[in-house]
């Protein structure tokens, strides 16, 4: 801010672009509502739900780190119904070098409702409906 003139504050700030473009970059592991995987539901309707990300997973890192960075995935292995969607089953760290770098969850895709009697039979009705066509 300081500089003589423009045209050296400017050279600066092209050294300094320069150095960010050639050292640094954005990568993207995932977006908002990727699927990644499935998780069995105990007593309910469904008997499986898909897990998707609630945020996008993008990181901006050194170029000669982004090879190191490490992903984990954690989802419940037992959920019993009923679920809302959007409820939080799992998360995806991301770390570099033993250290979290980024977390993000991974939500419920749709809601399952708890199997009463009255579900069960419906759906047995259905069920036996749709074979007797």
């Amino acid at each position: 801010m300081h500089s003589p003139s423009s045209d050296i504050r400017f050279s600066e700030a092209q050294k300094l672009l320069n150095y960010g473009f050639s050292n640094f970059t954005n990568i993207s592991f995932g977006n908002k509502g990727d699927v990644i995987g499935k998780v069995s539901i105990q007593k309910g309707v469904l008997s499986e739900i898909n897990a998707i990300m609630e945020d996008d997973a993008t990181l901006f890192i050194e170029k000669a780190k982004s090879s190191k960075v490490v992903q984990n995935i954690s989802l419940n292995d037992r959920i019993e119904a009923p679920i809302e969607k959007g409820s939080v089953i799992g998360e995806i760290t991301y770390s570099l070098d033993d250290k979290v770098i980024k977390k993000v969850n991974l939500v419920a895709s749709e809601t399952v409702s708890k199997l009463t009697l009255v579900n069960l039979t419906t759906t047995l009705y259905d069920t036996w409906f749709k074979l007797l066509r």
